[in-house]
């Protein structure tokens, strides 16, 4: 729309300047901040959150619901994009973002080589979030949080990548009639 403002103001102009118009009618162009970007999509609401956990076992299968209704609570509770909740890990030296479960609030641990600052941040999670970080029995928290399976098993993996991850959310979505 903003393009086509630009268009048509640009034509009116030239269009006074050539004597065809008196004065240059008013346009409204939005305003965005210096520097601010578009948003690429637009959060999901609950109830379409809801429509996809829904479709998660139709669609990836009953043994692989589970691990998938994880990640996508994970996400839901995060709002960690997609590739951050896939490299977010419990291992201190991991490579990635890293969950910090050790002092009285639950933080994410982002080194400074993943964050654009260039220094390591800690930031505190969301109460929802926390609760289901500290759900997860402590034996259990080695390696990724997340560990969405793969539905078609290529090469004896049992993690889906970023990519197939993806690509399932959106069907998942797609599934549930949300707009991805």
């Amino acid at each position: 729309i903003d393009g086509h403002c630009r268009h048509l103001k640009a034509m009116l102009r030239w269009a006074k300047s050539q004597g065809m118009l008196n004065e240059v009618p008013h346009i409204d162009m939005s305003k965005r901040g210096k520097g601010a970007k578009l948003m690429k999509g637009r959060p999901i609401t609950f109830e379409e959150f809801e429509r996809m956990l829904a479709k998660v076992e139709s669609f990836v299968g009953a043994g692989n619901a589970a691990s998938w209704k994880h990640f996508m609570r994970g996400l839901w509770w995060s709002g960690l994009r997609l590739r951050e909740a896939m490299s977010l890990s419990w291992d201190e030296f991991a490579d990635g973002l890293i969950v910090d479960t050790s002092e009285e609030f639950v933080t994410i641990v982002i080194p400074a080589d993943h964050e654009k600052g260039g220094k390591n941040r800690v930031y505190p999670v969301a109460p929802e979030f926390a609760e289901m970080l500290l759900s997860v029995p402590e034996v259990d928290r080695t390696g990724f949080v997340f560990n969405p399976r793969p539905i078609r098993v290529i090469g004896g993996r049992t993690r889906a990548t970023d990519a197939q991850a993806g690509r399932t959310v959106v069907k998942i979505g797609e599934a549930g009639n949300v707009v991805v």
